[in-house]
């Protein structure tokens, strides 16, 4: 996909980076009230989030003329971090986001995001994360 952006930012703007800038910097914050702290990845579309042990997970973005993709990718300390293990299934819930692809082997997880990007992000609220995965737990 790098090469597509490539080819197409010579050619002006993209109108769906705005798009998948206001979904990274919202699930930036979201995080952010879960109590992880963020670091830029190598690009502005890619997050690092991390806890007190290490770098947990990262969210990484990538577009095209007319498609956006979310992917996360677990790190070394996801496993002991219960909300870092339930974000792609989380995911896998919501409206407009497409399961794209599963990769078991690299621990990452890419959505296509079919839908609005405001109608997902009001889909997607600390409240919301707390209560599927109380439920997850409870096994309802």
């Amino acid at each position: 996909m790098r090469y597509i952006r490539t080819f197409e930012d010579s050619f002006g703007k993209n109108p769906r980076l705005h798009d998948l800038y206001k979904i990274i910097n919202y699930l930036k914050i979201l995080f952010q009230d879960f109590g992880y702290e963020y670091n830029r990845g190598y690009s502005i579309n890619e997050l690092e989030f991390k806890n007190k042990k290490g770098r947990v997970f990262d969210i990484n973005g990538d577009y095209s003329t007319t498609l956006i993709f979310l992917s996360v990718v677990m790190r070394i300390e996801s496993t002991n971090d219960i909300l870092a293990n339930f974000i792609p299934e989380y995911f896998k819930t919501i409206d407009g986001l497409k399961l794209y692809r599963e990769d078991n082997d690299f621990f990452s997880t890419t959505f296509q995001i079919v839908g609005d990007v405001d109608d997902i992000i009001s889909q997607i609220t600390k409240d919301d994360i707390e209560m599927k995965l109380k439920t997850k737990s409870y096994n309802l």
